[in-house]
């Protein structure tokens, strides 16, 4: 299935996604990045969704980094 294979619909890879965010810093030579992961939970859908068997759950991700002005250089 298409959206599994994109990972919208199964397990969440946490790990390839802090791979992600260091492999971005260290290719666009960002000042340090921090991040806090929540635990996964459910998702409330408004009730005129069809979900079927399917339930909605996320994480929410907080990322913080300081960022340079051009001027700054």
């Amino acid at each position: 299935m298409a959206l599994r294979k994109s990972g919208l619909i199964g397990e969440e890879n946490r790990l390839a996604w802090i791979d992600t965010m260091r492999r971005s810093q260290e290719q666009r030579k960002l000042l340090p990045i921090s991040y806090d992961i929540s635990p996964q939970q459910g998702l409330q859908v408004p009730s005129s969704m069809v979900m079927g068997q399917y339930r909605l759950r996320g994480s929410r991700m907080r990322l913080r980094m300081d960022l340079l002005h051009e001027m700054d250089c």
